[in-house]
C-alpha cells in the first residue's frame, strides 16, 4: 500500500537505545518507499560515538565504526542530506501514555504529554525525548512524527485489555498496552501476500514479547502496562508475584528508585545467571557448564514456550508461529528448544524466521502522516 499522495526526499527513522542508536535512511519517490540504507551510532564514556551504516544491496561502500567528532545527530544529517533534501524524521516510541494511542506528528503539546508519560517506560521514553530534542534543533522546519509500539495492540479485546483491578482504578486509563507493535506489524506486511488467520508472533531480543493475531488483529499480547510484564528478559523479570515487591519494600528496605533498578535492570536472565544478559554469552557458559548460566537459558525458553502456548489457546489453534528481534533470528539453539518444547503438547506448528522491521513502518507511517 503506497501513501495516498507524493512528497518526495529523506526520511530518517531512528530507534534509539541506552548506549546506541540504531537508525535507517530511506527515500520516497512519488509515493513509494526506498530504502537507502541502515546502521548504528554506538556511544560509551570511553571516547568518541562511533557511527556504522550499510548501504542497502551494497550500492555504496558501507561505513564502519566512524569516529563522530561532533553530535550523533549532527552525522546522521549530514550522512542523509548527501542522499537528497530531508522531509521528515520518524522516531520509534515505547508508549505514548494515557491519552496518546496513535502514531502522529510531534508538537510542543504532544511532546509535553509524552514527558508526563514516561513513568510507563522509564528506561526507554527519557532518552526518546532527548533525541527528539535535539531532532528539533537539528532539523529546524522539518516534520518530527513518533510511531509508538502501542499502537497496533489498541484494539485489543477487552478480555485481553482489561487488567483485574476495581473499576475505579481502570477508570484512570490503565490497562494492557502491549508492546513490539511496529515489530508485529513488520510481520504482517512481510506476510502479506500469503496472510495467515491464527498467527503467533515471538519478538524476543533484550526485551522479549509474544503476541496473538487473528486476520492482522492483535488479539492477546504478553505484555501489560508496561513493558516489563510477560516472559522472562536479559533484564527484566516478567510476571513477577506482587508479593515480592511488598516484601522488599517491608523488610528489606528497598525504596522505589532501587526497585525500578532491580526491576530493570538487574533481574531476568542476567540476574539469573549473574552474566550480562546477552543470549551470546548466555549460550557459551551454558555451553561451559555454568549452572546458573544454564537455569537461566531454560527458564527463558520454558518461559517463551509458556507464552506461546498460551496464545495458542487464545487463537484456538495456530497456523504459523513467526520469530522475529534479534535472538529470535539469530539464536538458533535457543529458537529450537522453544519449538522442541511446545511441540510435546501443541504439534509441530508452521513456523517462519523473519526480519523486525520496524523502522520501515516507521517510514511508512511517517510519509502518510506529513503528506495528508
Amino acid at each position: 500500500m503506497k501513501p495516498h499522495r507524493e512528497k518526495n526526499g529523506i526520511i530518517i527513522c531512528l530507534n534509539v537505545g541506552s548506549s546506541s542508536l540504531k537508525f535507517s535512511i530511506y527515500r520516497s519517490d512519488s509515493g513509494a518507499l526506498g530504502e537507502i540504507g541502515s546502521g548504528t551510532v554506538d556511544s560509551d564514556e570511553t571516547g568518541p560515538a562511533r557511527l556504522s551504516f550499510d548501504y542497502f544491496q551494497g550500492r555504496k561502500p558501507s561505513i564502519k565504526q566512524r569516529s563522530v567528532s561532533g553530535s550523533a545527530v549532527a552525522a546522521l544529517r549530514e550522512l542523509a542530506a548527501s542522499e537528497d533534501q530531508i522531509i521528515a524524521v520518524g522516531h520509534r516510541l515505547v508508549h505514548g501514555g494515557l491519552t496518546i494511542r496513535d502514531h502522529l506528528k510531534l508538537s510542543p503539546d504532544v511532546i509535553a504529554a509524552l514527558r508526563r508519560a514516561t513513568p510507563f517506560a522509564p528506561l526507554h521514553l527519557p532518552p526518546s525525548l532527548d533525541l527528539i530534542d535535539e531532532c528539533l534543533d537539528s532539523f529546524p522546519g522539518i516534520p518530527q512524527v513518533g510511531c509508538l509500539d502501542t499502537t497496533f495492540h489498541k484494539d485489543l479485546p477487552p478480555l485481553a485489555a482489561t487488567l483485574p483491578l476495581p473499576k475505579q482504578i481502570r477508570d484512570i486509563g490503565l490497562r494492557r498496552f502491549g508492546f513490539h507493535g511496529l515489530s508485529c506489524e513488520s510481520v504482517l506486511k512481510q506476510l502479506e501476500k500469503q496472510p495467515v488467520r491464527r498467527l503467533v508472533v515471538a519478538h524476543l531480543g533484550g526485551g522479549s514479547s509474544v503476541t496473538a493475531i487473528t486476520n492482522g488483529h492483535s488479539v492477546d499480547t504478553s505484555m501489560s502496562l508496561t513493558p516489563m510484564g510477560g516472559a522472562i528478559m536479559s533484564h527484566r523479570p516478567g510476571d513477577l508475584d506482587p508479593g515480592i515487591l511488598f516484601y522488599l519494600l517491608r523488610e528489606k528496605y528497598y525504596d522505589l528508585d532501587a526497585l525500578e533498578d532491580l526491576l530493570e535492570h538487574q533481574a531476568g536472565v542476567a540476574g539469573v545467571s549473574q552474566t550480562n544478559g546477552d543470549m551470546r554469552d548466555l549460550q557459551n557458559a551454558s555451553d561451559r557448564g555454568d549452572a546458573y548460566a544454564k537455569l537461566a537459558l531454560d527458564m527463558f525458553v520454558r518461559s517463551i514456550a509458556k507464552q506461546i502456548a498460551g496464545m495458542c489457546v487464545v487463537l484456538g489453534g495456530i497456523d504459523l508461529l513467526v520469530f522475529t528481534g534479534g535472538v529470535g533470528e539469530h539464536a538458533t539453539a535457543v529458537r529450537e528448544r522453544i519449538v522442541q518444547m511446545i511441540e510435546s503438547s501443541l504439534g509441530s506448528p508452521s513456523q517462519m524466521v523473519l526480519p523486525s522491521q520496524e523502522n520501515e513502518r516507521i517510514a511508512f507511517h511517517t510519509l502518510n502522516l506529513i503528506e495528508s
